[in-house]
């Protein structure tokens, strides 16, 4: 059975937005009358047929779902990769939800080393900063005060 099966199933009424981001698997008539009905904006791709493809607005438009749906999906593609995440092979529900929890907890703790890696790289390639953030001083050599170096340096006048 196909998931666009189980499509009523999978729309949640606690869920705070109302915007529903589909593969365009999912997208008909009967779909689209049953989320307007409930309230909910349809976010699901268009889709090409034989002879007619997307306009260049259709294909801007999946466009931009898709970078929405792809910061969802990278995750569950990520739990699914890692060690222990295609099967939950627990005894109850109870077990079954601590074993997802704990994969959750994993998963952030490596997207949170990897957010900070690449936030100490950046600060490495920002001219004028140390590894801690801060700005290198130079020395002003007509003062010999420290300034910051992207300052500008005072003009002489002669007097």
């Amino acid at each position: 059975m196909h998931d666009s099966q189980k499509f009523d199933g999978l729309l949640n009424k606690t869920n705070t937005s109302a915007d529903v981001y589909a593969d365009s698997a999912y997208r008909s008539a009967e779909t689209e009358a049953k989320l307007k009905v409930r309230g909910l904006r349809s976010r699901i791709h268009q889709r090409a047929s034989r002879n007619h493809p997307l306009s260049k607005a259709q294909e801007n438009a999946n466009r931009k779902k898709s970078k929405i749906r792809a910061r969802v999906e990278h995750v569950f593609g990520a739990q699914q990769t890692s060690p222990g995440g295609r099967i939950i092979r627990t005894i109850g529900i109870a077990r079954a939800k601590a074993k997802i929890g704990l994969q959750n907890l994993a998963y952030n703790i490596r997207r949170l080393v990897t957010l900070e890696r690449m936030a100490t790289a950046w600060w490495r390639r920002v001219p004028g900063t140390h590894k801690t953030g801060r700005r290198s001083r130079k020395r002003n050599r007509f003062r010999g005060k420290s300034t910051v170096k992207t300052s500008v340096m005072p003009q002489r006048r002669d007097i």
